[in-house]
């Protein structure tokens, strides 16, 4: 009987990018180690005005892209 692939399933939350980094270098090992992976960022839960008071970070958001599934 064959071996069952493993499903792993990476759930992330990034505000800057660093963390996302690593997330995807998670997935990517989990790949190539045979598995099936899926990759979910966490949305951004503050509001418009908790953002406008952090520089960058409304650009940040804006520049993701919210599906990141491979």
């Amino acid at each position: 009987m064959p071996e069952a692939k493993a499903n792993i399933l990476v759930v992330f939350y990034s505000r800057d990018g660093s963390v996302e980094a690593l997330a995807r270098a998670v997935s990517e090992g989990a790949r190539q180690a045979g598995a099936e992976v899926r990759l979910r960022r966490v949305p951004d839960l503050v509001s418009p005005d908790v953002m406008a008071k952090v520089p960058g970070w409304e650009e940040r958001r804006r520049q993701r892209n919210h599906t990141v599934d491979r």
